[in-house]
């Protein structure tokens, strides 16, 4: 056997690890430095890339629980009686999901619109009523949205969790006047939480990252876009569980960071070290 050849090649081979080694450690410096990154800095990036933001967002709280979630079930004998307690027009039917473990949704058939006569904050009113009448609190969940279609008046909600929005939840009611017509609930209730302590990519090193994505997104862009929020919010990571309108039963809430943009846009980014 060739001793000096075999000699030569563990020397090769060795010296190849120890490359790779160096490359591996210089890029988790990169990345490290990043991470710490002065926020005077990311202030000049994003006037350099056209990206309003005031210095007062990047005052993030980092107080979040841990938590795992469940659909949320209900009463059918408590519950549909009050949704139907809420329509009083002429021939009313309705048709009801009421198999638990999947999104509620609840519908009047063969009603006649009336006229819409009521505004939007009347209508707003109507929702807060029924929620309160269905043991909702109100810090629980937000108003998204109302809007009119034809007679309609469709009030969205989003469900919060110790004041923490939940993006994967909603409830959407829709009202002719006083009569509820459509009722639809994607809900989470809380079935574990614990408060153990998390290592948090600072806010610098989120609007780092997302001025790259903005980048990626409109490299020729040339009008001044401003980033309106950045907060933390539970994203629900399903544990391979899904419902047949792909809504999952249940899951793990993962902490991210939103970003959300004058232009309308939303971004999305790990919060959470591993």
């Amino acid at each position: 056997m060739n001793w000096r050849r075999v000699k030569t090649i563990l020397i090769i081979a060795l010296l190849g690890v120890n490359l790779v080694l160096a490359f591996i450690l210089l890029e988790q410096r990169k990345v490290d430095q990043i991470e710490v990154i002065d926020r005077s800095l990311i202030m000049d990036l994003l006037d350099q890339r056209q990206i309003e933001m005031s210095e007062d967002l990047f005052d993030v709280k980092h107080n979040l629980s841990n938590l795992k979630l469940k659909i949320q079930t209900y009463d059918t004998e408590a519950f549909i009686p009050i949704l139907k307690d809420t329509y009083k027009g002429y021939r009313m039917r309705t048709e009801t999901s009421i198999e638990q473990n999947k999104a509620l949704y609840y519908m009047v058939y063969g009603f006649r619109y009336e006229p819409s006569t009521i505004s939007e904050a009347e209508a707003v009113e109507n929702g807060r009523n029924l929620l309160k009448r269905l043991g909702y609190d109100e810090s629980t969940y937000y108003l998204e949205g109302v809007h009119q279609e034809g007679q309609a008046m469709i009030l969205t909600y989003g469900q919060q969790i110790d004041g923490f929005v939940l993006r994967d939840s909603k409830m959407i009611l829709t009202f002719n006047n006083d009569n509820l017509l459509e009722f639809y609930r994607l809900w989470y209730d809380v079935v574990e939480s614990n408060v153990s302590e998390n290592t948090y990519y600072e806010p610098e090193y989120i609007i780092y990252k997302f001025i790259g994505q903005v980048y990626d997104r409109l490299p020729d862009r040339q009008e001044t876009i401003e980033v309106e929020n950045l907060d933390l919010v539970y994203q629900l990571s399903p544990d391979q569980v899904i419902d047949i309108n792909n809504s999952a039963l249940e899951g793990e809430a993962r902490i991210t960071y939103r970003v959300r943009t004058s232009d309308g846009q939303v971004y999305l980014f790990q919060a959470i070290i591993d």
